[in-house]
């Protein structure tokens, strides 16, 4: 790499080396003098997109996948069925539990019946103590019976309802875990769904700028893939670090967007996180020339001549560019360096420091 570098730099400089310096390049026109002015400070760092809410929904028992009604990608709603487990053999059970219920309601009223007339006839004589405990005996298994029934016929009810797999949320469906016919036995993952809330970034801050993040801190995302910067905010700072990375996990929520439609978990994207302020040296996109492996701005000395500086360029503010390294501040530029090209096509020409 460092030998490309140095024969392309070689080569550039030896098309400009020599060439007769441009008259009337410091006269102001299309020049810029650059200074350092306070620019936002970035925190960055790179993360995967999240849905608000992720669910994978598991079997809760032993039965065959009769029917998966959705398709990836479908829109759900809360309560919608998206998958349905084979249950014939607990209908079953849960009419022999109702058929139990019908039978104990039956013998509980028949022993209400009993104790009140034997309660009767205590107190017209005819009756003994002993008569009355034996109807009340009667009367509370006979409630106890009914009780026990009752919950049989929930429990049953119940595992029926496991059967019916149902969004918990409004959202969309992911992806099947299953096919129709295999046989799913209870922490079986069945689907995998995410809600329709908030869309987030959860990026790995460096242990060494945690301190410069807060929650609610404004946010610039760029999903890769997508075009276009999205604004968020962060909502959390998780207050424990990767052990292996001595990374922290911040969660930044996007704004709403149109674009956010075609941005899908799992995505790869880079946050940056503004904190505080800073001087910097920036110079318009346009004043940069890029050619092979050069980079620079045109720099107009003192007696007019535009000379090219290699640069180093940073990350970007708005249409203009921070330069890490080459100008400190006070030059004068050429806002357009395609004026430096044409100058050395049409014979004038630049010096290279």
């Amino acid at each position: 790499m460092n030998v490309l570098r140095t024969a392309a730099l070689a080569a550039f400089m030896a098309c400009t080396l020599g060439a007769p310096a441009w008259a009337g390049a410091g006269d102001g026109a299309g020049t810029l003098r650059v200074a350092p002015r306070l620019v936002p400070v970035q925190v960055t760092a790179y993360g995967v997109v999240h849905a608000e809410a992720e669910s994978v929904l598991s079997a809760k028992l032993l039965a065959r996948v009769v029917t998966i009604p959705v398709r990836e990608g479908d829109t759900i709603h809360k309560g919608d069925l998206l998958a349905e487990l084979d249950h014939r053999d607990l209908d079953a059970d849960l009419k022999v539990a109702k058929a139990a219920l019908a039978r104990a309601e039956a013998a509980r009223t028949e022993a209400e019946s009993q104790f009140n007339r034997v309660e009767r006839l205590l107190k017209q004589g005819t009756a003994t103590n002993r008569d009355l405990e034996q109807a009340t005996s009667a009367n509370t298994q006979a409630r106890a019976a009914v009780t026990e029934a009752n919950a049989q016929v929930s429990r049953m009810e119940t595992l029926i309802s496991y059967a019916r797999i149902l969004a918990p949320f409004d959202g969309r469906f992911v992806e099947r875990l299953v096919e129709v016919g295999e046989m799913a036995t209870p922490g079986t993952p069945l689907l995998r769904v995410e809600s329709s809330g908030h869309t987030e970034l959860w990026a790995d801050l460096p242990q060494s700028e945690l301190d410069r993040v807060t929650v609610d801190d404004p946010a610039t995302v760029t999903v890769h893939g997508i075009n276009g910067p999205l604004s968020g905010r962060v909502t959390r700072i998780v207050p424990a670090a990767d052990p292996r990375s001595h990374t922290f996990t911040v969660k930044v929520v996007l704004d709403a967007n149109p674009t956010l439609n075609r941005v899908y978990s799992g995505m790869f994207g880079q946050v940056s996180i503004a904190h505080g302020h800073a001087p910097a040296v920036l110079v318009p996109d346009t004043a940069i020339l890029h050619r092979s492996e050069v980079t620079g701005v045109y720099v107009v000395d003192g007696n007019g001549t535009p000379r090219l500086r290699l640069v180093r360029p940073g990350r970007r503010v708005g249409s203009e560019r921070v330069i890490l390294s080459g100008l400190s501040g006070g030059e004068t530029i050429l806002v357009d360096a395609t004026e430096g090209a044409r100058a050395r096509a049409a014979g004038q020409g630049e010096a290279a420091h």
